[in-house]
């Protein structure tokens, strides 16, 4: 297949051309462009007329450009590319055009020289020498429908002046109301939300407001003041530092308080006054010395304490003061693990108080936020209970106590609860001190939610504004429509009518 000579033309904002690209394959760059009225072949030209080195453009009596005319209503520019690309793949041709209100364009650089002969050229330089534009039948028929329309003419032209000085006063408001808000907030205009406040954007999205920022303009500058004000090297809040606790030696206990155990062969009111002193008595041993002294009044014992002692030593290596120290082991495993439990529980309220402390002067994102505290209370009554059982378990130890399922899975519970907020208490103080330390990100937060709110507050001030726009513009739509009508009516060309 033959390669083929690529033209491509794009353009915006062209009067109808809202958006236009197209590219064409041709052998030739001999085109021919078939279009209903209307629909921009002449915008299309005039763009191409730009181009040309010849071509000036001058502004008229009243000082408006020509090339106003080519913007579509309602947008301050248009944009217009043209390409042409040989047969070998080269691009020969490519030059852009901008079209601003009220600024003289810029001729474009191009590597062809461009004549554009449309209706332009000739009411510029074939009228003004008094030839008709048509060389054989002229002139026009005039009918019944021959209408004035100056009035028309007059209405638009007046709805024009004043549609574009509401824009100009809307955009002023808009600069205004932005300067002495925000206007001295550092480098706020850098933020993409900042852009949101253009007059085109709030044209654009003005029944769009932003619904996430709940907090007032005055809010939001207050965050912002309380973020400034975070002093250098602010100490972190301290985690709150603890193990994991199982359950494990909880069902130990259980199993231990259900468990028959062998009564040993001594009297029971011998076993009554051990049991009642046993970690004593143990302790006091521990202490004897080799030589049967006593290590308190260092007087040697008597034969009636020697056989006291004797004794003591003979229950302790029996089994049930085997059980029995085992009992007061686990009745001290609870006292000391409440014992954690309440230091946790101290460290948490220590950390609630430094952390809403932080919260609330410098970090805004989490002011709502707080620290879950942790009651022992329910644990200290279940860990009493059980201690209850052991008691009563060491006066007989050959008895079987089944603990309440219900005790087991509540403790259970109550320790996963407690470990489970603590661990989320951490997660929050963590979160706490990234914030802290990446205060720019938090400052950058409160300045786009600021912008955020401004949009919404000059949407709400010049939505009257805009509907009165949107009106004027849709006013002037029809009376275009209907001067173009009526035109129509009012004079029939000889030459179509001969056609």
């Amino acid at each position: 297949m033959a390669k083929q000579i690529k033209t491509k033309i794009a353009c915006d904002n062209l009067a109808p051309l809202l958006k236009f690209d197209e590219e064409i394959s041709s052998d030739t760059l001999k085109i021919a462009v078939f279009a209903n009225n209307g629909s921009g072949k002449t915008f299309l030209s005039r763009m191409f007329r730009l181009a040309e080195k010849e071509y000036v453009v001058t502004a008229d009596e009243n000082g408006k450009l020509p090339t106003d005319k080519l913007i579509s209503f309602g947008k301050s520019k248009c944009n217009f590319s043209f390409q042409i690309t040989n047969k070998e793949n080269v691009v020969v041709e490519d030059f852009a055009v901008t079209v601003s209100k009220g600024i003289l364009p810029t001729k474009p650089t191009t590597k062809y020289i461009y004549h554009c002969f449309n209706q332009d050229f000739v009411e510029e330089n074939i009228k003004t020498l008094s030839y008709e534009k048509d060389s054989n039948i002229v002139g026009f028929i005039l009918g019944k429908a021959n209408i004035d329309v100056s009035k028309e003419k007059e209405i638009r032209f007046k709805k024009s002046v004043e549609y574009e000085k509401l824009i100009d006063a809307v955009k002023k408001e808009i600069t205004k109301y932005i300067k002495e808000k925000i206007g001295s907030i550092p480098n706020i205009n850098r933020l993409s939300e900042y852009k949101s406040l253009s007059y085109e954007t709030i044209i654009r999205e003005i029944d769009n407001p932003f619904t996430d920022v709940k907090k007032s303009y005055v809010e939001l500058l207050n965050d912002y003041n309380r973020i400034k004000s975070v002093p250098e090297n602010l100490a972190d809040v301290k985690l709150i530092p603890y193990t994991e606790t199982t359950t494990d030696e909880i069902l130990k206990i259980q199993e231990t308080l259900k468990t028959e155990y062998t009564l040993g062969n001594f009297a029971d009111d011998f076993k009554a006054k051990i049991k009642s002193k046993q970690e004593f008595i143990e302790s006091g041993l521990e202490l004897t010395s080799n030589d049967k002294i006593c290590p308190f009044c260092e007087q040697s014992f008597n034969e009636t304490a020697s056989n006291l002692i004797d004794q003591y030593v003979s229950f302790l290596a029996d089994e049930e003061a085997k059980v029995v120290k085992l009992l007061n082991g686990q009745k001290d495993y609870l006292r000391n693990l409440l014992k954690q439990f309440l230091a946790l529980t101290a460290e948490v309220n220590d950390r609630i108080i430094s952390y809403t402390t932080y919260s609330a002067k410098y970090i805004p994102s989490l002011e709502n936020t707080k620290l879950d505290l942790i009651a022992t209370d329910d644990l200290k009554e279940l860990f009493t209970s059980i201690a209850r059982e052991i008691d009563t378990k060491i006066k007989s130890i050959n008895s079987s106590i089944v603990l309440d399922k219900k005790i087991i899975k509540d403790i259970q519970s109550k320790i996963s609860i407690f470990q489970s907020a603590l661990n989320e208490n951490n997660k929050k103080i963590k979160e706490l001190n990234d914030r802290k330390n990446g205060i720019d990100l938090e400052n950058k937060e409160v300045r786009r939610n600021l912008c955020k709110i401004f949009f919404n507050d000059i949407a709400k001030l010049q939505k009257a504004n805009v509907d009165n726009l949107s009106k004027l513009d849709a006013e002037i739509s029809t009376l275009d429509s209907d001067i173009k009508k009526k035109e129509e009516k009012h004079k029939i060309s000889k030459k179509e009518k001969v056609f």
